[in-house]
C-alpha cells in the first residue's frame, strides 16, 4: 500500500467520531417549518477523505468485477434492483437517492480495503487507541467544563453547547455530574454506542495487553459511564456473557443463531400491535422519553404498513410522522415534544422505510455472519436506538467491521 493510501486511511481512522461537515436545507429538509438533521444532506469530512480513498484504490475499483463469483453478482444485481425499486417508489426519491449513495460509497470502499485487508488491520490496531483517547478525553473535559470546549475542536466536529443548551442531555443518575457528554458526536448514546464496538474491535485484535491497552480500557469504561447509555451498558452485559461462554468452550450454534435473530426481528415487527392495544393507564404511568419511543415504534407500523413491500424510502421517516400521528394513543403523545426523530429500533425502522424486502436482504446479511462480540453490541443497541442505520459515524464503524470481520473470528495476523 502506497504512503497516500496510508496516510489517508490512518486520517480516516482518526476521525472516525468527527461530525464536522456542511449541512444542506432543502424544502423536503424541513417537516412542520422545522429544520430536521436527519433530512439534512451532508458532506462530511470523513466523505471527502473516502472519495480520495476510493480515487486513490482506481486501479483496483476496474479490477473488481473480475474477482466477484456468479453467486455474489447475482447477489449484487438484487440489491442494486431493490434500491433502484426503493428510490423510485420513495416519498421523497432525492432524499432515498442521497441516501443510498452514501451507502453505495461505503461499500465501494470497504470492497477496494479488502483487497489490502492485512495492511488496514495493522493501520487499524495502530491508530484505534489514539482514536479513543483524544475522544474520551474530550469527553471528560466537557464534563469537567459543564459543556463543549469549542476553539480549534470546531473543526473536530464539536458542536457547541452548555448545560442550558436546549434540548442537551443532562445526566439523571449522577448528582455530581450535570451532564452527559457527546465528545465529536450527536449523541451521549452515540459516543458509547461507538467507542464500544470500536473498543471491541480493539480488544480481540490487539494482542499484547499493555500498560497502554488498559489505559485507554479504563478510560474507555468511565466515558460509557457517565454517558448513561442504558442500550450501551445492556449491550456489554451480553458481551460478558459471550466473552465469559467462549472461555469456558460453550459456543452458539448457527442454528440457534439464526433463531433468536428471528425472534428478536418478530417481536420488533410485533411491538407496534402490542403497543397500540396498551391502556391508558400503562401510557400515564410511564416516562416522556419511554412514551416518546412507544409513540414511535407504533408510528413506524403503521408508516410501514402502507407500504408492506418496498417502504417509503430510505431517510424518509421523519416526513411521515406528522401524518402518523392520530394512529397513536393520546396517552402516549401527552406532552412528548421531540418526535420528529427516526424510531429506536432498527429492525422497525427497516420496515417503515424499506420494506418487507429490506427486512429480508437485512436477515440474509446477518444469516451469512457469524456472531462476535462488536456484533452482538450493534444488535443488542439497535433494539433500542436507531443510529447504526441513520447517522454517519456508526455507518463508517460498519464498514471497517466488515473489513476486518474475519479477524475478529479468528483474530490471527
Amino acid at each position: 500500500m502506497s504512503f497516500l493510501k496510508r496516510f489517508f486511511l490512518v486520517l480516516l481512522i482518526l476521525l472516525l467520531p468527527s461530525q464536522l461537515g456542511f449541512h444542506f436545507w432543502p424544502s423536503w429538509s424541513l417537516v412542520s417549518g422545522i429544520r430536521v438533521d436527519y433530512l439534512s444532506p451532508t458532506v462530511y469530512l470523513t466523505d471527502v477523505i473516502s472519495v480520495i480513498l476510493v480515487m486513490l484504490f482506481r486501479d483496483e475499483v476496474q479490477l473488481i468485477p473480475s474477482k466477484l463469483s456468479l453467486n455474489t453478482k447475482k447477489k449484487l444485481i438484487v440489491l442494486g434492483l431493490f434500491i433502484a425499486l426503493n428510490i423510485v417508489f420513495s416519498t421523497i426519491p432525492a432524499l432515498s437517492l442521497y441516501r443510498w449513495l452514501r451507502i453505495s460509497l461505503y461499500i465501494l470502499l470497504a470492497s477496494l480495503l479488502l483487497t489490502e485487508r492485512k495492511v488496514v488491520r495493522a493501520l487499524f490496531v495502530n491508530s484505534i487507541p489514539v482514536t479513543l483517547f483524544w475522544t474520551c478525553v474530550l469527553a471528560l473535559f466537557q464534563i469537567a467544563q459543564r459543556g463543549s470546549l469549542n476553539g480549534v475542536l470546531y473543526w473536530l466536529g464539536e458542536r457547541r453547547f452548555t448545560v442550558e443548551t436546549p434540548g442537551i442531555a443532562l445526566s439523571k443518575l449522577m448528582p455530581f455530574v450535570s451532564l452527559r457528554p457527546y465528545a465529536t458526536l450527536p449523541h451521549p448514546n452515540v459516543l458509547a454506542g461507538v467507542i464500544l464496538v470500536l473498543w471491541l474491535m480493539w480488544v480481540i485484535l490487539h494482542k499484547n495487553k499493555t500498560g497502554r491497552f488498559w489505559y485507554i480500557t479504563c478510560l474507555v469504561a468511565v466515558v460509557i459511564l457517565f454517558t448513561e447509555s442504558y442500550s450501551a451498558w445492556l449491550a456489554i452485559g451480553f458481551c460478558g456473557l459471550f466473552f465469559l461462554f467462549a472461555k469456558v468452550k460453550v459456543g452458539m450454534s448457527t442454528y440457534l443463531q439464526k433463531v433468536l435473530l428471528l425472534c428478536v426481528v418478530f417481536v420488533s415487527l410485533l411491538s407496534p400491535i402490542l403497543f397500540s392495544f396498551a391502556s391508558i393507564d400503562v401510557g400515564s404511568r410511564i416516562g416522556k422519553n419511554t412514551r416518546e419511543r412507544i409513540a414511535l415504534a407504533i408510528e413506524a407500523g403503521f408508516i410501514g404498513s402502507q407500504s408492506p413491500v418496498l417502504g417509503s424510502g430510505l431517510g424518509t421517516f421523519v416526513t411521515k410522522i406528522p401524518g402518523a400521528l392520530e394512529i397513536v394513543p393520546q396517552t402516549f403523545i401527552t406532552g412528548v415534544t421531540s418526535l420528529l426523530q427516526p424510531v429506536h429500533n432498527i429492525p422497525l425502522l427497516v420496515f417503515a422505510e424499506m420494506g418487507g424486502l429490506g427486512i429480508l436482504l437485512c436477515i440474509s446479511l446477518f444469516f451469512s455472519i457469524p456472531f462476535t462480540a462488536p456484533v452482538i453490541a450493534i444488535l443488542v443497541i439497535s433494539l433500542f436506538d436507531h443510529y447504526w442505520m441513520t447517522l454517519n459515524q456508526p455507518l463508517l464503524v460498519l464498514l471497517f467491521l466488515f473489513v476486518l470481520h474475519p479477524y475478529l473470528t479468528k483474530p490471527k495476523p
